[in-house]
């Protein structure tokens, strides 16, 4: 029998590594995940802290006891906005295929997804030249 602990962390440091790669991509490619860490740290901020609000339900503590009777008494209208705000927070990545949505809540708006899908659309537009044939060699 093993036994299976989840951790749930959301850490705040940022490690600035230095790239082998030329300075000026190296730049580029610190300000795409600067980017990337500011559009999502927040939200997944959010996640965590409703995923912990909900966990202190399920202990046996007198704090667990009181948390459920006051979910209990939750108005149902404040009770659909934390499950929509719980909810929401569904990442989705561009390089992969889109996933058909069919959940009552839609995911909230994702700035980096759509940037990029934009770009992929537009490079589909792009007509693709091809050079085929034999290129003779040209001697000055």
């Amino acid at each position: 029998m093993s036994k299976v602990a989840l951790e749930e962390i959301v850490f705040d440091t940022w490690v600035r590594r230095p790239y082998s790669s030329p300075q000026r991509c190296g730049e580029d490619i610190e300000k795409v995940i600067q980017e990337y860490r500011t559009e999502r740290y927040p939200v997944a901020k959010a996640a965590y802290d409703s995923s912990l609000l909900f966990t202190r339900n399920l202990g046996k503590n007198l704090l667990a006891v009181f948390f459920r009777g006051l979910r209990k008494r939750l108005p149902g209208w404040l009770w659909k906005r934390i499950v929509f705000k719980m909810c929401s927070n569904r990442a989705q990545v561009s390089f992969l295929p889109l996933i058909e949505d069919n959940a009552p809540v839609k995911p909230s708006y994702q700035r980096s997804l759509h940037r990029t899908l934009a770009i992929h659309k537009e490079l589909a537009e792009t007509p693709i030249v091809l050079l085929t044939g034999n290129i003779a060699s040209v001697t000055v």
